[in-house]
């Protein structure tokens, strides 16, 4: 037989999300609370950049966290084990949580910044964004559930973290590529910095199309690019070249999430609402 029967295989996804969901903010936790490595905002702060969203915007995962918490008991539940969404969508979410942890681990751990971050922010990015694609793209499945639960546990948490993640991998490749000594092929730091938060903006841009016009996933995006440019703006320093970048980025996700609804309401589907 190849790999465990059907009910298995289920209950091993439901119990993998939920220790997966209560690691991340418990990893978070090991320096600050447990004393355990290094904080993360202080191995953030050695290299920081001006893509590097402000600080506030880092609360973000408080939402996100308590999301994955809440999404992790009720997939738990045993009228949700053979749910054929689940099924679909379940391990991919958990290797997104799983991403998660090894991320915050590394950094604490090894107590600085360079690639092995910036390649565990795209292990944790992958998945997140299939998780969410799929979501969306398949929302309308006959065999699928469309209730409150979905609507409103679901399609925030992975529009969140799928956001979110997504600019975060691009503050992390220029924070890694400061630590590790990276030139940018001779551009300096301003023009490297309004070069990637121009390419983060279009990246977002493209999947918010992608998704059909995710609220949740355009919420997420803007909150890191409105961070970006306040961070730029005086409230850690003064670059207007990159708080002018972050601000084009906001536009165009505003741009491409009307224009993605006007698709779907040509399409003879009613615009999302932000639960959708």
């Amino acid at each position: 037989m190849i790999g465990p029967p059907a009910g298995r295989a289920d209950r091993l996804r439901q119990w993998s999300t939920i220790l997966l969901a209560l690691a991340q903010p418990l990893v978070g936790a090991l320096a600050p609370v447990f004393g355990i490595g290094r904080p993360i905002a202080a191995v953030a702060a050695e290299s920081q950049t001006p893509v590097v969203p402000a600080g506030y915007a880092f609360l973000i995962w408080t939402p996100i966290f308590a999301l994955a918490l809440a999404y992790a008991v009720w997939q738990a539940l045993p009228a949700r084990r053979e749910d054929p969404l689940l099924r679909r969508l379940g391990w991919w979410i958990a290797a997104a949580f799983a991403g998660n942890v090894l991320w915050m681990l590394a950094a604490q751990i090894t107590g600085r910044n360079g690639w092995h971050l910036f390649a565990l922010i795209l292990l944790a990015l992958a998945p997140a964004l299939v998780a969410f694609l799929r979501e969306r793209r398949g929302r309308r499945a006959p065999a699928e559930p469309t209730g409150p639960w979905r609507r409103w546990l679901l399609r925030p948490l992975l529009g969140l973290q799928a956001g979110w993640v997504t600019a975060a991998a691009f503050a992390n490749l220029s924070g890694a590529a400061r630590a590790e000594g990276v030139a940018w092929f001779g551009l300096g730091e301003t023009a490297a910095a309004v070069l990637l938060v121009l390419v983060a903006g279009l990246c977002a841009a493209a999947i918010l199309w992608l998704s059909r016009g995710s609220p949740w996933y355009a919420g997420a995006a803007a909150w890191a690019f409105a961070a970006i440019l306040l961070a730029n703006m005086g409230e850690r320093e003064w670059n207007l070249f990159v708080a002018a970048a972050a601000a084009a980025a906001l536009v165009l996700l505003g741009v491409v999430l009307r224009a993605a609804w006007r698709r779907e309401d040509r399409q003879g589907v009613a615009s999302p609402a932000p639960g959708g």
